[in-house]
């Protein structure tokens, strides 16, 4: 993984490489993150972007005859990830940011079928798309426990249960 991380105390702190001009630095926490002052602190979201990066990259290689097709599916689907982690967090309440974190499942579900196809048809370089693949994993992870974070958190703002 590009970057580095280091110890804060109570925090682990990694900083992008290649992010660092504009100083985005991300907090770890024990679900793997921290609410932070902007979506891109977010590890969820980055990750997104690593693979959205990765895809674009893959389907470089791609047959122009997929120009219109696969290629574009992919890139879309991969975009789509982050951009709805990143417009959930700018909405105005944690259901709506839930909502939001359910359709970039759906994105990532749908960008994971998609490489299954382009890997059957035999598009692309294989050592990319094992990146691809193992960035698509990690996302999912982050993504996932960052879903049910927040899913459980807005069920107990409704109910009432302090945790």
């Amino acid at each position: 993984m590009a970057g580095e991380t280091g110890d804060t105390g109570d925090k682990a702190v990694m900083r992008i490489s290649g992010w660092s001009d504009i100083g985005r630095v991300c907090f770890a926490g024990e679900l793997g993150q921290r609410m932070g002052e902007s979506f891109r602190d977010n590890l969820a979201w980055q990750r997104a972007i690593e693979l959205t990066t990765a895809v674009y990259k893959l389907t470089a290689a791609f047959p122009s005859s997929e120009r219109f097709g696969l290629t574009d599916q992919m890139r879309r689907a991969a975009v789509s990830v982050a951009s709805n982690i990143s417009e959930g967090y700018g909405r105005s309440t944690r259901g709506e940011y839930v909502q939001f974190l359910g359709h970039a499942r759906g994105s990532l579900c749908e960008l994971q079928t998609q490489m299954v196809i382009s890997e059957a048809l035999g598009y692309g370089d294989k050592e990319l798309r094992g990146s691809v693949e193992e960035l698509s994993a990690k996302a999912s992870l982050l993504l996932n426990r960052l879903f049910d974070k927040m899913k459980e958190a807005s069920r107990r703002s409704r109910t009432g249960v302090k945790s």
